[in-house]
């Protein structure tokens, strides 16, 4: 195993016990996939289900030849913007990533997202709360970079995307507010304005495409 790392609200020190994802991007050789396999199961165990484990496993193959989904670019130039990583080896090179190429990776990687959380209203409830408003920040997220904005943390992604043009202020409560009340099992009062703004921000792109 070449190198294991933290990201997303983990890195951007924005995690939330009961709310969050443990994001970890673990680059290993091929051969070794099945032992690191038996690893993450152990460690999900040892959490015990406090937290969801997102993996993200890679080759140092597939970062040399730069076959790097929107998903990983970002992570990777989070690592290089001093994201905690738990292991590496010595001597161990990333490919660095230029904002220009985030921006672009943005552009590819939106359309998607949109489709998700379109999927994600049509069905939204309790259960789904939690998606809806991920998707809602990682859609205003993109947006930001494709505009050369680059902010981290949700409460200042969704007040900073308000701002831009033609885009009403998304009536979105704040983090807390909503990782409390999903953590409490009390949905009901941050479903209804996180599904407006979800509207908000579908309506506009949608009018935006139109134009």
């Amino acid at each position: 195993m070449r190198l294991a790392a933290l990201t997303g609200s983990p890195g951007e020190g924005s995690w939330i016990a009961g709310w969050s994802d443990l994001d970890l991007l673990v680059i290993a050789e091929h051969e070794a996939i099945g032992r690191v396999h038996e690893a993450l199961e152990r460690y999900r165990t040892d959490l015990g289900g406090a937290a969801s484990l997102g993996p993200t496993l890679v080759t140092p193959g597939e970062l040399t030849a730069r076959r790097l989904t929107p998903r990983l670019a970002f992570v990777l130039h989070q690592l290089q913007q001093g994201s905690p990583v738990l292991h590496a080896v010595p001597d161990f090179d990333l490919p660095v990533i230029s904002r220009e190429e985030l921006a672009s990776a943005a552009v590819r990687e939106l359309p998607q997202v949109v489709l998700t959380m379109r999927r994600l209203r049509a069905d939204a409830g309790p259960a789904t709360l939690r998606q809806l408003y991920k998707h809602l920040v990682l859609a205003c997220r993109l947006l930001l970079r494709e505009h050369d904005q680059w902010e981290s943390g949700p409460d200042r992604i969704l007040a900073t995307a308000s701002r831009l043009p033609g885009l009403p202020v998304l009536s979105a409560p704040s983090l807390a507010e909503i990782a409390g009340a999903w953590c409490d099992g009390d949905t009901e009062l941050v479903l209804k304005p996180v599904t407006a703004a979800v509207d908000q921000l579908l309506t506009w792109y949608a009018a935006q495409l139109a134009a």
